[in-house]
């Protein structure tokens, strides 16, 4: 998964440059604010998916749009002090037909989540301080999948 703020180009994958594709999804993030932390479901289009490879690019503004708009509907004082971070897609195709009139996360209905994998920018995956690659680190990555 990478932000839109944090890619070229948000028409084309960052990794093996085919178009991406502009998909409606139910996404799954956490809040964390003065208040408490929360969990949320929210379907919008704000996400781009690549044909090709597990690459999706997401709408940095319109994600903050939407943390926003449910800051403001659960009355957080202050909507800055509210941080989010996209955890996955809820996979609708995964439940069940005779489970759909129930409410997700129920104990008889289940998020079926497809998590985001780690951010391919980012090193270190297990423990200690993640960096950012260099360029020259980036460019050879990408030679490797191409």
């Amino acid at each position: 998964m990478f932000w839109s703020d944090r890619v070229p180009n948000k028409i084309r994958c960052p990794i093996c440059k085919a178009k991406l594709e502009n998909e409606y999804h139910t996404y799954v993030f956490l809040t964390s604010s003065i208040i408490g932390d929360d969990s949320f479901f929210a379907g919008n289009d704000h996400g781009r998916f690549c044909n090709n490879c597990p690459i999706v690019v997401l709408d940095r503004n319109g994600f903050n749009d939407t943390v926003s708009r449910i800051s403001e509907i659960n009355d957080y004082k202050d909507v800055n002090t509210v941080s989010y971070i996209v955890i996955g897609i809820v996979d609708i195709d995964a439940i069940p037909e005779g489970q759909r009139h129930l409410s997700l996360g129920d104990k008889e209905n289940p998020v079926p989540l497809v998590e985001f994998l780690q951010t391919i920018e980012r090193k270190g995956a297990t423990g200690g301080i993640q960096r950012r690659l260099s360029g020259n680190q980036r460019r050879r990555l990408r030679k490797q999948t191409e």
